[in-house]
């Protein structure tokens, strides 16, 4: 107990948005249970630590450890509660962590609060499932709700099966009850979460479904979709794109993780390269201003430098917005791990570098593309009162000056971008709601 008679408790998560949600249902749990939630680095004496861990690569495997490691030197009081992938991907390694004082199964992480009595047995439904939480974001202006669980594709680089088991989809009528509480929280962007949202299904409802239903809902509000893989269905989402500007985030993250059609086919992925591509071109054309973003992994056993080189110019061809760059890893457990051809660890570093640059000049392109036009951000972070910082609908870092800017974070503003701020990100002003024109000139120089 703290020294103040109150249970302090705080959280730290790695990795994927998913994860980020669990640990806000987490949150809630917890706080009905009576604690009260701080920042990881508070100086108050927390009771309870809990580490959302991640096991996608061996480099998030690490992270994990040394959080789980930092946070018990850095509280010693505190019970330190592991769970995430991480303790499904290496349990005999965590089994063994002194610095753990208790594992939760990733299935059962968002029931956590009772574990900290007699653990009850993890369930995982065969069905649809249900959450009997409402994420709680103290220390975030947007939410994350988990819609989706788990993934079968068992790609032979991939160790997400191994800690999030098989696909399985939330309650159609479940999710929109937390969306509707997490709107009433005042959450004006909410992200639609998992590990393959696009295989949402319940009860004949698809993610287009779903989606449309909570569009529909009355507010001011946005929805984002999250990390979508390559699905007959995501067609369907283009259209309620175009359909409902603003109010459907024109942002599509979309895994290639591979430019050519030898390395899609050993590591087991679904579509050809040309399948993708003429996907991207469908996009933007139907929804011009749409941010796509993708996955990309470099030194995937087998990729020979003409096959790296063929991957970085398909690439460098298509209408994507960023890149995220992965070195591959070799995990245990799957497939590739026994492939012939692994790539040296100094190519593997070499390539990383060459395919990033290409993602930053990706980047600058389509901020460049959108300078001058007027877009909708929701404001995060204040630097100062008259200037504030978010991310725009379609995924640009905007910093936007205006009278008071950084006394509204929380709300949707609109932002005429003037500026270019590093690759991904731009300057701008805030409009004026009653002329419709920008605050005043953007300054020379930048805000």
């Amino acid at each position: 107990m703290g020294a103040d008679d109150k249970r302090y408790a705080a959280a730290v998560t790695l990795g994927c948005r998913l994860n980020q949600a669990d640990t806000a249902l987490i949150f809630d749990r917890l706080r009905e249970a009576g604690y009260e939630l701080v920042e990881p680095g508070s100086p108050l004496p927390l009771d309870l630590v809990v580490v959302n861990t991640c096991s996608v690569t061996a480099s998030a495997s690490q992270k994990s450890r040394q959080a789980v490691r930092a946070l018990r030197k850095r509280h010693p009081g505190a019970k330190v509660v592991v769970t995430g992938c991480g303790v499904e991907v290496e349990p005999e390694f965590w089994k063994a962590e002194p610095a753990a004082d208790l594992l939760v199964p990733n299935a059962a992480k968002t029931a956590l609060a009772n574990y900290l009595g007699a653990p009850p047995p993890p369930r995982v439904p065969d069905g649809p499932f249900v959450e009997p939480a409402t994420g709680h974001y103290p220390f975030k202006r947007r939410a994350n709700l988990k819609i989706q669980e788990g993934c079968d594709n068992c790609c032979a680089y991939c160790v997400v099966p191994l800690g999030r088991g098989k696909p399985r989809s939330r309650d159609k009528a479940d999710a929109v009850r937390e969306f509707r509480l997490l709107l009433e929280r005042g959450h004006r962007e909410i992200v639609l979460a998992g590990v393959n949202i696009a295989t949402y299904s319940d009860s004949g409802a698809f993610l287009p479904d779903l989606v449309a239903e909570l569009l529909a809902l009355p507010g001011d509000f946005r929805v984002r979709l999250s990390s979508t893989e390559p699905h007959p269905g995501n067609g369907r989402l283009l259209e309620l794109m175009r359909d409902n500007p603003g109010r459907l985030c024109a942002f599509l993250h979309l895994p290639l993780q591979h430019g050519a059609d030898e390395l899609l086919r050993s590591m087991g992925r679904k579509y050809s390269r040309e399948e993708y591509a003429a996907f991207a071109r469908r996009a933007v054309e139907l929804v011009p201003d749409i941010c796509l973003g993708s996955d990309v992994i470099v030194g995937l056993p087998g990729e020979t430098p003409e096959l790296f080189a063929a991957s970085m110019a398909f690439v460098g061809s298509l209408p994507l917005a960023y890149l995220h760059v992965f070195g591959y890893s070799r995990r245990a457990g799957t497939r590739a791990a026994s492939f012939p051809g692994q790539v040296a660890a100094k190519d593997i570093a070499a390539r990383h570098k060459e395919l990033s640059g290409v993602g930053r000049g990706l980047s600058r392109r389509f901020v460049a593309a959108q300078l001058g036009s007027v877009v909708e951000v929701l404001l995060e972070e204040a630097s100062g009162p008259d200037l504030a910082s978010g991310w725009s609908g379609n995924y640009i870092k905007v910093a936007a000056g205006g009278p008071g800017a950084g006394r509204r974070l929380g709300e949707l503003v609109k932002v005429e971008l003037a500026a270019p701020a590093g690759p991904r990100g731009a300057e701008g002003r805030i409009w004026d709601v009653n002329s419709a024109q920008p605050a005043k000139p953007f300054p020379q120089g930048g805000i």
